[in-house]
């Protein structure tokens, strides 16, 4: 509603990028793509089961409980600026929540489990060095959707647009943006709720 007749595309990295993909795959809004940038889909270092059920117990009985998320900073980039003003910036901190580490982890099960349910046309970008999230993963859900692009930067860390390849990834973005510009607008499928209204009371 805000940019009437222009294109709008959504982007989102790392969690964002799990989000976007969720909304896409939920929601189905009114876009022309979708850009996920080191999506969060799976962690490289996933909780074993028992981590992974007392989390579910934790997130229902006390979601706001915080622990330490375990990032390493130097995990983030190879430019040791980036990851100075990350450890300065006052905003950035070290916890997450039951509730939201259950929601993301079962958002990225739920996402590999529908990509091939995605009727938007994806572009997502991954790093290969990333110790984050799972590039792999990544790449499983852009085999599943079929209008998905997977481009893997090998030598980039989570960060990938605050790496040295930052413009050629700003580049791969851009014109996958103007490809898709130049198309017909898809189709938009009806969500439930709208199935529900187009149809006719009964009386």
């Amino acid at each position: 509603n805000l940019c009437p007749g222009k294109p709008v595309f959504i982007l989102g990295h790392s969690m964002g990028g799990n989000l976007g993909l969720n909304y896409a795959l939920r929601e189905k809004p009114h876009v022309r793509g979708i850009i996920a940038s080191s999506p969060w889909l799976e962690l490289v270092n996933s909780p074993n089961r028992f981590t992974q059920m007392m989390s579910r117990i934790i997130a229902r009985i006390a979601p706001n409980f915080a622990f330490s998320n375990g990032l390493n900073t130097n995990d983030l980039s190879r430019f040791e600026e980036t990851r100075r003003l990350h450890d300065e910036d006052p905003l950035v901190h070290d916890r997450i929540s039951a509730g939201l580490f259950d929601m993301i982890e079962r958002s990225g099960k739920f996402a590999l489990e529908k990509a091939g349910d995605l009727k938007y046309p994806a572009l997502l970008i991954h790093g290969g060095m990333d110790k984050i999230t799972s590039w792999e993963a990544t790449s499983n859900f852009a085999e599943k959707a079929s209008e998905a692009e997977f481009h893997l930067f090998e030598k980039c860390y989570h960060e990938i647009l605050n790496e040295p390849e930052w413009r050629e990834a700003l580049n791969n973005i851009a014109d996958w943006i103007e490809d898709k510009i130049t198309r017909p607008m898809p189709e938009r499928p009806s969500t439930a709720r709208e199935k529900r209204l187009a149809t006719p009371l009964q009386f």
